[in-house]
């Protein structure tokens, strides 16, 4: 199941709803300032899709199996060598 991420709008939302209620008509000006920070300071940060994220951790767990699988194939074929020594 895919999830979906907030949109930017949502997230100004958010940000509009924490302010003090003092403020006043200050967030729908300051909306599209928050905004543009907002994209600005998201693009920065290296993320993934949650999608991508499932696909890469489904891509790791099935690595994870082949290397247990090898390490004990290695295990049993250091032991059959030892025992023909």
């Amino acid at each position: 199941m895919m999830t979906r991420t907030p949109s930017m709008e949502a997230l100004v939302q958010r940000a509009l709803a924490a302010l003090p209620e003092q403020a006043g008509a200050l967030p729908e000006s300051l909306k599209p300032h928050l905004q543009a920070v907002l994209s600005q300071q998201l693009s920065h940060l290296d993320c993934v899709s949650r999608e991508t994220f499932d696909q890469q951790t489904q891509v790791l767990l099935k690595t994870r199996m082949k290397l247990e699988a090898l390490e004990k194939q290695v295990a049993e074929l250091e032991a059959s060598l030892e025992s023909s020594v």
